[in-house]
């Protein structure tokens, strides 16, 4: 009785009457009030709803794919003729199933977290999920492609983004922090053709990834990382690309700007990239320092 998410919306789904005349197969639902006026967004802390079986006559219901969260609305003609405001349904991920019994009532847009019994900390603190799952994001309001890109540098620059991670399909209610998720900075270094590389910072939109990397000279013969074909590889847009010295150290700081969708295709934030670059495999040991 499943029902696999179609491209923007959900597949037609059959009501729960199945489900309700049998309480072995709905023992003891979550329950969660829902609002009856605004739309309600449904998420799975760390893992992505791949579908959701439903009572069509209660609820509409439309589904984020990529990020695997699900939006849903009371519909006004069954509140007008439902005998008493509760409805539910069965939400699947690849692992878990949950069965929530909602009521509504007149309470603000709602926020539903489900929680696996499975161990998902791995999955809610990697990369790639986060930029799958940071979620929604306003698109930007600049006007076209270029002013677009001319406020990804200015943020990039000034690193004028809210510093909070933002958790896994969250909402925030600040304009700005709607169009703006910062991500957390991957933990540690790699070496590289007499370079330490590290990445400091980085935010997403609603479709571009901007990352800027650090090159921390660790060998006098380094040469100057050539930045406009590391972006090339990465298939990016070259962003910013300056020289800064800190104390003894020349360090060469890079910006680019991506797709997000092409972003999540990557195995990594940037190793393979600069194996791509220049053929030398990035190291997790110091043995580059010595070069």
């Amino acid at each position: 009785m499943k029902n696999a998410f179609l491209p923007k919306t959900l597949a037609g789904v059959c009501a729960l009457g199945f489900a309700l005349a049998n309480p072995a197969t709905a023992a003891d639902p979550a329950t969660h009030p829902l609002s009856r006026d605004h739309v309600n967004l449904v998420r799975v802390q760390g893992q992505k709803i791949t579908d959701v079986v439903y009572d069509t006559q209660a609820l509409e219901v439309s589904a984020d794919k990529q990020r695997g969260i699900v939006f849903v609305k009371v519909k006004s003609a069954w509140l007008n003729s439902a005998a008493e405001n509760v409805t539910s349904a069965f939400f699947n991920t690849e692992t878990e199933n949950f069965s929530v019994q909602f009521f509504v009532s007149a309470v603000p847009s709602q926020t539903v977290d489900l929680v696996p019994q499975t161990d998902v900390a791995g999955a809610a603190d990697d990369r790639q999920t986060r930029i799958a799952l940071a979620a929604p994001l306003m698109k930007l309001d600049t006007g076209d492609f270029v002013s677009d890109l001319k406020l990804l540098v200015q943020k990039s620059v000034t690193a004028d983004i809210a510093h909070d991670v933002r958790a896994v399909g969250s909402l925030t209610g600040a304009e700005d922090d709607r169009r703006f998720a910062s991500l957390p900075a991957p933990e540690g270094s790699v070496y590289w053709e007499g370079f330490k590389v590290r990445e400091t910072r980085a935010f997403l939109t609603a479709d571009k990834l901007t990352e800027t990397l650090l090159f921390t000279r660790v060998s006098p013969k380094a040469s100057v990382p050539d930045a406009a074909r590391l972006a090339g590889v990465i298939r990016g847009v070259l962003a910013v690309a300056q020289e800064v010295r800190t104390g003894d150290r020349l360090q060469t700081e890079v910006t680019i700007i991506r797709s997000r969708e092409a972003a999540l295709r990557g195995r990594d934030v940037f190793e393979s990239a600069l194996t791509e670059l220049s053929g030398a495999v990035p190291s997790h040991s110091r043995t580059e320092e010595r070069r």
